[in-house]
């Protein structure tokens, strides 16, 4: 075997060592929903379901490239990698919450409100050394049509276990923890993406 082969198959052989498995959109969308993946799960509560589910960082990069290249692709993932995303949905009875608000005669627009900003001081990020609040949160409204909608991000940890607890007194479902591990997390396929 000449040397220029032996060394092209140690290097194929450590590439796919070092690197996670990439997926195409489709795929990732359908291991992220898969709760037995550890990086989606639900409780319910009071008629209320409550989701979370990791978004991984692949996909804010995706959602932020302008050109496409490498480099950009690069920066804005040692960028994004300093936070963990987390979708939250909320229903009640299989319906967003604003059917939920119209449906119990409920002071719309203060509950809407409240959905745009005071909720999120209930949203908390635990560890065994501390708690720490939602950095940013962006409310996406359904209007009837899917969940309530809400992405949540957080500093990055460096411990293994850690839990996402919601807080939705207000709401009618008290309080939900969710226990996840980073292992789950640092698993997750990566976002097959073609760069120029």
């Amino acid at each position: 075997m000449s040397a220029l082969k032996f060394c092209f198959i140690i290097s194929l052989m450590l590439l796919g060592c070092s690197s996670r498995q990439c997926m195409d959109m489709p795929h990732l969308v359908k291991y992220l929903e898969n709760e037995d993946n550890g990086v989606c799960k639900a409780e319910e509560n009071n008629g209320f379901k409550v989701r979370l589910k990791y978004r991984p960082t692949d996909f804010i990069v995706q959602q932020q490239m302008q050109k496409g290249t490498q480099k950009e692709y690069d920066s804005l993932t040692r960028h994004f990698s300093n936070y963990l995303y987390f979708d939250l949905q909320i229903t009640h009875d299989n319906k967003d919450l604003e059917t939920y608000f119209a449906a119990n005669q409920m002071d719309f627009a203060a509950q809407v409100s409240y959905l745009n900003a005071d909720f999120a001081n209930g949203i908390k990020l635990i560890t065994a050394k501390d708690t720490t609040d939602v950095l940013d949160y962006a409310y996406l409204r359904s209007y009837g049509i899917g969940p309530s909608n809400f992405l949540l991000v957080f500093k990055a940890i460096d411990e293994n276990n850690f839990t996402l607890e919601v807080t939705g007194y207000s709401l009618g479902f008290g309080k939900v923890s969710i226990p996840f591990t980073k292992k789950d997390i640092d698993k997750t396929p990566k976002l097959n993406l073609t760069l120029l």
